[in-house]
C-alpha cells in the first residue's frame, strides 16, 4: 500500500471553514494550505462545514498531486452552518509527468 501526501488549498471570502477527510480535520496554515497522507486506491469522504453571512463563501482545491482533481466553490445561502459531503478517490498509481525538451 502506498501513501500519497495530498495538499489542499482553501480560500474564504468572509466565511469560516472547517474541512475533514473522514474524521481527520485539515489544519490550514496562513496561506490556506494543508496536507494529509492518504492511501492510494482508496475512496474517502470529504466534509466541509462553513458559516458566514449570506453571499460569503469558500473555494477548496487539491494542488498536489496533479492527478487528483478537486475544485469546490460554494456560496453561503443562509446564516446557519452549511455542511457538504464529497467523495474523494485516489487513483491506484500516481501518474508521472515527463517533460521532453
Amino acid at each position: 500500500m502506498m501513501y500519497t501526501n495530498v495538499i489542499f488549498h482553501a480560500k474564504t471570502n468572509d466565511a469560516k471553514l472547517k474541512v475533514f477527510v473522514e474524521k481527520n480535520e485539515l489544519r490550514f496554515n496562513d496561506q490556506g494550505v494543508a496536507s494529509i497522507a492518504l492511501l492510494r486506491g482508496q475512496e474517502y469522504n470529504l466534509y466541509c462545514f462553513a458559516i458566514g453571512k449570506p453571499g460569503s463563501g469558500y473555494e477548496l482545491s487539491i494542488i498536489e498531486p496533479k492527478d487528483i482533481s478537486l475544485f469546490i466553490s460554494k456560496t453561503i445561502d443562509s446564516l446557519t452552518e452549511e455542511k457538504e459531503k464529497y467523495a474523494l478517490t485516489l487513483p491506484h498509481k500516481e501518474k508521472r509527468f515527463v517533460r521532453i525538451s
